[in-house]
C-alpha cells in the first residue's frame, strides 16, 4: 500500500459516521465519472478510422482546399459591433431615425 494511500484511510478513519456516507459517495461518483471517461476516449478512438473514411475523399478535396487557401481573416468570428463613439445612437449615424 502506497503511503499516500495510508494517509488518505488514515483521515477517513478520523471522520464520524455521517461523513464515511459522504466519502463513499463521493469515490462511488468520482469511479463513475473514470469509467464514463474510459468509455468516451474508448468509442472516439473505435471512431476514429470510421469517420476518417468518411471525411477524407475526393468529394471533400475541393472544400478542403477552399479553406485552406481562405484568409484567416475569414475564419474567424466577427468581431462585435461597436458603439457610435459621438454618444449617439446607430440609428441617428445610418440616418434612419
Amino acid at each position: 500500500m502506497s503511503t499516500s494511500t495510508r494517509a488518505l484511510i488514515e483521515k477517513i478513519e478520523t471522520l464520524p459516521p455521517d461523513r464515511l456516507a459522504e466519502v463513499d459517495d463521493f469515490v462511488d461518483f468520482i469511479c463513475l465519472r473514470e469509467r464514463e471517461r474510459a468509455l468516451i476516449r474508448a468509442a472516439a478512438a473505435t471512431s476514429l478510422a470510421v469517420f476518417a473514411a468518411v471525411w477524407n475523399n475526393p468529394e471533400d478535396d475541393v472544400y478542403d482546399a477552399l479553406l485552406n487557401a481562405a484568409p484567416s481573416s475569414l475564419c474567424r468570428f466577427p468581431s462585435p459591433i461597436r458603439q457610435p463613439s459621438n454618444g449617439g445612437s446607430h440609428h441617428k449615424q445610418s440616418g434612419l431615425q
